[in-house]
């Protein structure tokens, strides 16, 4: 992927030369410490941006193996694999951190698994470890059966960042946060059940045992249930009052409908308040872009995209980064280094925006309903001031690939669809205007099928081929 941003292209480089150097046999979280281990909560954030920039469909499935083979007799999943027993020395030999079963982490194999489902078509894979799966989901309603998940110590938002003081924080939840995670265990842990159960249930349904299908449904509704009584008032503030907190909660719908848009405003309005600063950590970053895009926010999530002060990712980029920091602060112009002792500077953690980056900017996304890309959605948003990218995926089917372009209110997209597929192309055009194909007008090519509009976009279904489509957007390109 290619924008007219060089700053983005150099955090797109980043991105990509972390997962170089991390995928290795294992998908290790850095290549220079002394741990060099799977962590699995790190590997599950990224993975959908891996499997964007290369063929992961062997990695991850290997890797799924040696998530099996480190699942303990209790049914629980361990914190990284292949596993090493042990606790972990700087904890003075303490066996509390035992690294098995942590929210975020050790719910990554059914996440994983879905995810090569998804952009492969995978099937086998999920079939293969649905009796591992079923044995972790056994595993978590025998410890929490009331739905609220109250594990310690573990992980949480891993280095997120205050956003009010640490004190005033522990003096309010205890031993539910740290100094790297200010999201509550309990919101954290219990929103992490909730996904995982749906995704199980998902799974269930696709292989075909619509028994355990029914039963997950059931639970995630209970599970559902039980973090909106716990953890959401009638005023749609979230345990915690974190932006990870609403994140999670707006991504999984953890949130009644008749609140959903007051929980969008508390999340929008704190970082807004922190002056367009995300202070979430790594799993709360990766949801936050999507929840802000998918939920008529698209303008503030490219303002943090392109934000250059810290914490932000192109101010890593600003000082010379040529790969993913593992903290917001591993170097700051202020402070310097952060602690060496964990101060990674090539962890890919925070490289799961690369994610958002094709599926907004360069407008690549799968189809749910057609695994494997069997059908496409191309949707580029030329927001935030870019005004170009070209940007390919090398899908199972073959390469899906966008060319747009913003110039004096003209929208063009180049697209290429793969033989034996089809995509759904919105192209982002003003109301009342008409949309060009090869300079006719686009319903009237052929391969060419008028959907409707959707919110900015007039929509269409479009057979394998290429395309060329023109539009007047005279909005776009705008960040307020």
């Amino acid at each position: 992927m290619e924008t007219s941003e060089p700053l983005v292209n150099r955090l797109i480089d980043n991105i990509r030369w972390t997962q170089r150097a991390n995928y290795m046999s294992v998908p290790t979280d850095c290549p220079q410490r002394d741990e060099r281990h799977g962590w699995t909560g790190d590997a599950m954030i990224f993975a959908p941006t891996a499997a964007y920039n290369m063929d992961v469909a062997a990695f991850l499935a290997k890797w799924l193996n040696d998530l099996e083979d480190g699942q303990r007799p209790t049914g629980a999943y361990t914190d990284f694999a292949p596993f090493i027993f042990g606790p972990k020395t700087e904890f003075d030999n303490d066996f509390t951190y035992t690294h098995t079963g942590s929210a975020g982490w050790a719910d990554a194999p059914p996440i994983i698994a879905w995810l090569l489902y998804e952009r492969y078509g995978d099937r086998e894979v999920l079939r293969r470890h649905y009796a591992a799966m079923k044995r972790w989901m056994d595993y978590n309603e025998a410890l929490y059966p009331n739905g609220i998940r109250r594990d310690a110590p573990q992980y949480g938002d891993w280095l997120s960042i205050d956003e009010k003081p640490l004190a005033e924080t522990k003096a309010e939840f205890g031993w539910l946060v740290d100094g790297h995670s200010t999201t509550p265990y309990d919101v954290f842990s219990s929103a992490y059940w909730a996904y995982g159960v749906k995704v199980i249930s998902d799974i269930a349904r696709v292989i075909g045992e619509e028994a355990d299908a029914d039963k997950y449904e059931k639970l995630h509704a209970c599970v559902r249930e039980a973090f909106i009584r716990e953890f959401v008032n009638d005023t749609a503030a979230i345990k915690g009052d974190t932006q990870t907190a609403y994140a999670l909660a707006l991504a999984w719908r953890l949130v009644p409908d008749e609140l959903r848009e007051a929980a969008l405003r508390r999340l929008v309005g704190k970082i807004e308040e922190a002056g367009d600063m995300a202070a979430t950590g790594f799993h709360g970053t990766k949801h936050l872009m999507e929840v802000l895009s998918e939920s008529g926010y698209e303008a503030l999530a490219f303002r943090l995209l392109l934000r250059e002060q810290y914490p932000s990712w192109l101010y890593s980029v600003r000082q010379g980064a040529t790969t993913i920091w593992e903290r917001w602060d591993g170097w700051t112009e202020e402070r310097g280094f952060q602690d060496p002792g964990m101060n990674s500077l090539c962890h890919y953690a925070f490289g799961s925006v690369g994610e958002w980056l094709y599926r907004h900017v360069g407008g690549i996304r799968p189809d749910p309903l057609s695994p494997g890309f069997g059908r496409s959605v191309i949707r580029p948003r030329p927001l935030g001031g870019l005004v170009s990218t070209r940007c390919e995926y090398d899908s199972i089917r073959g390469i899906i690939a966008t060319d747009w372009t913003l110039r004096d209110g003209e929208f063009e997209l180049e697209l290429t669809v793969p033989a034996n597929t089809t995509a759904l192309v919105y192209v982002p055009a003003d109301e009342g205007t008409t949309v060009l194909e090869d300079d006719r007008p686009a319903s009237q090519s052929v391969g060419v099928s008028a959907v409707g509009r959707e919110g900015d976009c007039e929509t269409f279904l479009v057979v394998s081929g290429s395309y060329r489509f023109k539009s007047v957007y005279r909005d776009g390109g705008k960040l307020a």
